[in-house]
């Protein structure tokens, strides 16, 4: 039987053999890569080590928290950089839009410039060109460039 004939298990048991009977002559084992890879490989993972006990199922309610601990911190973080600033851009754009008046500078979502014309509850008059007026909602704003001088909001233009 040639050694590339016999089993694997075989083989590494020969070479562990091998490697035993090199230590107890004082004789150095080949420095051969392959050879102390495949013995480190069976010599080092030992079923004592692949068997060994797990933490038990039960732990305190500290253990539990701390687990947590991670996601509260990142919902946090998150509503502090993410979901609050939001919010408060939204309130105040929503504030913007009840104040147009006539003769504010609005830009509409379209990206469309105009100047106020008239305000309704709902709706506000846009000239985007001279003489051409749009009416649109007034969630159709999008932002207000430069108020116009405070006057009435319905009144009739000069």
């Amino acid at each position: 039987m040639t050694s590339s004939d016999e089993k694997p298990a075989l083989q590494i048991s020969r070479i562990a053999h091998s490697f035993r009977a090199h230590c107890a002559d004082g004789v150095s084992p080949p420095a051969d890569p392959p050879f102390l890879f495949i013995l480190g490989a069976f010599m080092f993972a030992t079923p004592a080590f692949a068997q060994a006990p797990g933490a038990p199922a039960g732990g305190a309610p500290t253990d539990m928290l701390l687990q947590f601990a991670p996601l509260v911190v990142l919902f946090v973080l998150f509503y502090f950089l993410l979901i609050r600033p939001q919010q408060q851009r939204a309130k105040k754009h929503a504030e913007d839009i009840k104040a147009v008046k006539r003769g504010d500078n609005v830009v509409l979502t379209s990206g469309v410039l105009g100047k106020v014309t008239s305000v309704g509850d709902a709706e506000v008059t846009v000239e985007i060109a001279p003489k051409i007026e749009v009416k649109v909602v007034k969630s159709m704003i999008s932002d207000i460039r430069t108020r116009g001088a405070p006057t009435a909001a319905n009144d009739a233009k000069s």
